[in-house]
């Protein structure tokens, strides 16, 4: 009887033992599943927050190329470049259709905006935004023509470099002119007139500027000259310029007759109305440094009968050069107009030495 309990005994604890044995195993085995499970879950949760991640990072690289290239594919791009109206943002899907991008825009200033990209992937989203600032640059360092209306090119002018067409800068590119003193009603104290005079006279403010006849002016120091009316240069008059000198004028310019403008230092010419050239006038001759010579124009340019100019052109209206009338440099203006047996050869330097060459900016 003793012997059998004891055996009874031994055989219930061994069955205890691989009771518990088994319930060990599978506690380890579904604790193992949970395990892996979790993992996975995570694992999933951080590829898809990963995606939803590079989704973000991918719509605000794409809108800020698209807006400093001022791509017209670019559902962010405006009529213009006034980042202003980038008030609504856009929405773009790629790939099997489980991710996208949503950007939004916060205007700064006309070139400045800040902009906001939310990638969504699987139900994941990642949030990211970043400052982007137009990189100015003058387009008379990169076209030889670039007008705001198609320009009007005949098949015999002959023009060297690239031609841009739909640059509208707003406002103007032109800044207006303060004369000082009392420009009104002249000739006065302040603005006295200067016909056929041998020499400047300072402060170098004029009612009007009469180069008639043949002779030359030579100006050797860094002056600024305010011509409250109208400028005239004809028969064979020159003008030679060895300083830094800006010329404003507030009415038109004319030059015929050969009269020409030597520039050795830099020249600065700004008109409130309009320019012209005619009948073999020069300004910077052929051979002359394009960097050194800038006309500002709020009106029409135009030269014409074998007329030459080197330097950059800024009109915030027409420039138009026929009959035979070259220019070495760039044109920037409202409108262009290059007709028969004209020649526009592009410098990229153009009128980067005058002082308002940042005028070439919008």
């Amino acid at each position: 009887m003793k012997t059998g309990t004891l055996h009874n005994e031994r055989g219930i604890a061994a069955l205890v033992l691989v009771l518990l044995g088994t319930a060990l195993v599978a506690v380890i085995a579904l604790s193992f599943l949970i395990q892996t499970q979790t993992k996975q879950y995570g694992s999933a949760l951080a590829s898809t927050g990963s995606n939803a991640f590079m989704a973000a990072e991918a719509g605000l690289r794409y809108t800020e190329t698209c807006l400093l290239l001022n791509d017209v594919n670019c559902p962010a791009v405006t009529a213009n470049t006034d980042w202003t109206l980038l008030v609504t943002g856009f929405t773009k899907t790629f790939g099997s259709g489980n991710g996208d991008f949503t950007t939004s825009f916060a205007p700064v200033d006309a070139s400045t905006v800040v902009v906001t990209s939310v990638g969504t992937y699987r139900g994941a989203q990642r949030e990211v935004s970043k400052t982007i600032v137009q990189a100015n640059s003058c387009k008379l360092a990169e076209n030889v023509v670039t007008s705001c209306q198609a320009p009007s090119v005949h098949p015999q002018a002959s023009v060297t470099g690239t031609v841009e067409t739909g640059y509208c800068p707003n406002p103007q590119l032109v800044d207006p002119i303060a004369f000082p003193g009392t420009p009104g009603g002249c000739p006065n104290l302040d603005y006295i007139p200067m016909v056929n005079a041998p020499v400047l006279l300072a402060p170098y403010h004029y009612c009007n500027y009469s180069h008639l006849i043949s002779y030359d002016i030579t100006i050797n120091s860094d002056i600024t000259i305010y011509v409250a009316q109208k400028l005239t240069m004809e028969n064979a008059s020159r003008l030679i310029i060895n300083g830094n000198v800006t010329i404003y004028v507030g009415d038109e310019i004319l030059m015929k007759d050969n009269a020409e403008i030597q520039v050795n230092g830099t020249l600065t010419i700004h008109t409130e109305k309009t320019l012209t050239m005619e009948n073999s006038t020069i300004i910077n001759a052929v051979g002359g440094n394009a960097a050194n010579v800038l006309l500002l124009a709020e009106e029409d340019v135009t030269l014409k009968d074998n007329s030459v100019f080197v330097g950059g052109i800024i009109s915030d209206k027409k420039v138009t050069f026929e009959q035979n009338s070259v220019l070495t440099g760039a044109i920037l203006a409202d409108a262009v107009d290059l007709k028969k047996d004209t020649t526009a050869t592009w410098a990229a330097t153009a009128a980067t030495n005058s002082p308002q060459y940042n005028q070439c900016l919008p």
